[in-house]
């Protein structure tokens, strides 16, 4: 009979290692697909955090770039008012005369 009650623990626990390992194996599973969703979800929130820019950054920018427009539209008039003044070239006037 001790052979059959061998056998019998040997199957027992057999089965026993068995549902332990399926049992590890769905948590395991399980586990995987919890940290993947937090993981896109994650990744989501931050995207959307990035996509919305600083609404006072812009505005600096744009103030920014509004005084460099008007700096260069000055410099921009000065030069032609300079130029517009200038005599003609000595050389113009030759070429023009012949």
């Amino acid at each position: 009979m001790s052979g059959l009650e061998t056998a019998w623990s040997y199957t027992a626990l057999e089965e026993a290692l068995d549902f332990g390992i399926s049992v590890l194996t769905v948590l395991m599973i399980a586990s995987l697909a919890v940290w993947f969703a937090c993981s896109i979800v994650e990744h989501v929130l931050k995207t959307k955090n990035a996509r919305r820019p600083n609404h006072d950054a812009l505005l600096r920018e744009n103030e920014r770039l509004r005084t460099l427009l008007v700096e260069a539209q000055e410099k921009n008039d000065y030069l032609r008012t300079l130029y517009r003044e200038l005599p003609p070239r000595a050389e113009y006037e030759v070429r023009r005369a012949a």
